[in-house]
């Protein structure tokens, strides 16, 4: 209640029925706190992050910080030191003397072309990462994303 309850106090004077999203910017400590886990007003059937959809945002000192680091390894690599694999064909295998396929998974392939194109590079999409072409680009990938 500590630290929800201010943060409920002022969103209830903000008169804002239809609120459902929530972006927060802790700072030092603050950012330890699990807001999405904690119960409002002691309803201990409910959650902070079940009421609200809570987004967190680095605080501006902390974006100053990382501006002045160094440039971002998505930056600085390239098609031989990353490996962006989006659903792969997994064969039908048995388990327990019954066959299973585990089928593909919704979005997987947008997000590997997304993060492929993020690092400038050609995913292994479907039937194109096999076993093979996945290790042998393992092998020399400093990055490695599998959707």
């Amino acid at each position: 209640d500590v630290v929800i309850l201010p943060i409920l106090n002022m969103l209830e004077k903000c008169k804002l029925p239809n609120l459902k999203n929530l972006i927060l910017i802790p700072d030092s400590y603050t950012s330890l706190i699990p807001f999405v886990a904690l119960h409002p007003k002691g309803d201990f059937n409910n959650t902070f992050g079940s009421t609200f959809s809570i987004q967190m945002m680095p605080s501006l000192l902390v974006m100053g910080i990382l501006n002045e680091a160094h440039p971002t390894s998505a930056v600085m690599y390239d098609n031989k030191t990353a490996c962006v694999v989006g659903n792969p064909h997994i064969p039908i295998f048995e388990h327990n003397d019954e066959e299973w396929s585990l089928g593909r998974l919704p979005h997987a392939t947008d997000e590997a072309k997304w993060i492929s194109k993020l690092l400038k590079v050609q995913p292994l999409l479907h039937e194109q990462a096999t076993k093979l072409a996945v290790v042998t680009k393992l092998s020399a990938a400093q990055v490695i994303h599998i959707a």
